[in-house]
């Protein structure tokens, strides 16, 4: 990805191997990950560096912390960091239970490699301007 210090994608979830695999492809893909199980992990690492978060990539579902207040926590660490969920619901189930919090870039699991990587790339451009933005 190059440049001095490169910012880092924030990968939530609470299944081991759904989390292992997502920080397996960005790593692949250039990017660097940082990861957390549950969504207290995940707003930790925020906290320390929020400006070192380039984006967050999250289970719609976790222990502890709906999908709804971790998105709240992270709009009010970082209110200008991407934020990408992944769930097996349904696109309509995922639109309910985000309405009103401005997350509309959403994954639905299973994915494959190459589609995390470009819907991530889709909501980086966004923000950067650069495009892609739907």
């Amino acid at each position: 990805m190059g440049g001095d210090s490169p910012a880092t994608i924030l990968v939530m979830d609470d299944e081991p191997g759904i989390l292992r695999f997502a920080l397996h492809v960005l790593k692949n893909a250039g990017y660097q990950v940082a990861g957390a199980g549950d969504g207290q992990g995940g707003l930790d690492i925020v906290a320390r560096d929020a400006a070192g978060i380039a984006a967050v990539i999250m289970d719609l579902n976790m222990p502890g912390m709906d999908g709804r207040a971790l998105v709240g926590e992270l709009r009010r660490l970082a209110p200008d960091v991407p934020i990408l969920v992944m769930s097996g619901y349904s696109d309509e189930e995922v639109a309910v239970r985000l309405d009103g919090t401005g997350v509309s870039n959403f994954i639905h699991k299973p994915f494959r490699p190459a589609d995390l990587v470009e819907r991530l790339g889709r909501a980086l451009a966004a923000v950067s301007g650069t495009g892609g933005a739907r």
